[in-house]
């Protein structure tokens, strides 16, 4: 069975959602195992031009990384990481105090302190990477709701990133116990979907051309 694609680009070369199928000869839709009915094929065809008027639209415009508001994005993130940080366990006493229930595996907080440079040097390398990679994937947003409701969701999928690579991979490797982990995971998503917010607020694109 012969097919027909944008572009004259062969049906092995498209998905097979993007693919309309038509007879061989007689030129009318094609019978037999696998044939789409009309729902379907009317659905493809709304797919392909949909495809067809985006590919349009990025080839007339380009939307440049902006370094500076990039530079801006990762102050803000890291301001914002460490100033709500530090309300958390400020607010919230009996997280520090689970914490300390577990000397040998956490450094205390003279400890902490003294390593402090090291810890800020290494957060601000973070916050410059998640503010390149909401760059990269930045979709464009009206206003200031907008970047607020995108960077919360890009920091929602960064906090969930996090208590999977790091607070349960914790769980598993340190002797802790559930209930700091379940903390830990509660702080980390919070932590995270602000930092989001903060980098959405900020971030904008050089322009489009």
């Amino acid at each position: 069975m012969d097919t027909i694609s944008p572009r004259g680009r062969r049906s092995d070369q498209l998905s097979p959602e993007r693919t309309i199928f038509w007879g061989r000869s007689t030129g009318k839709r094609g019978q037999g195992t696998g044939q789409r009915n009309k729902a379907e094929v009317t659905l493809s065809a709304i797919d392909l031009v949909d495809d067809l008027v985006r590919n349009n639209q990025r080839s007339k415009g380009k939307i440049d990384m902006n370094i500076g508001r990039i530079g801006l994005a990762t102050l803000a993130a890291f301001v914002t990481y460490f100033i709500l940080g530090g309300a958390i366990f400020g607010a919230l006493p009996w997280l520090r105090e689970e914490f300390h229930k577990y000397p040998a595996v956490f450094r205390n907080q003279q400890g902490q302190l003294s390593h402090m440079p090291v810890g800020m040097a290494a957060m601000l390398l973070a916050m410059l990477v998640l503010a390149v990679l909401y760059a990269m994937t930045y979709r464009g947003s009206i206003g200031l709701s907008d970047g607020a409701l995108l960077g919360a969701r890009f920091g929602a999928l960064v906090g969930a990133f996090a208590i999977g690579s790091f607070v349960l991979h914790n769980y598993v490797n340190l002797n802790i116990g559930l209930k700091l982990t379940m903390e830990s995971a509660i702080a980390a998503l919070v932590l995270w979907t602000f930092t989001g917010i903060a980098i959405g607020l900020v971030y904008r694109p050089s322009g489009t051309y």
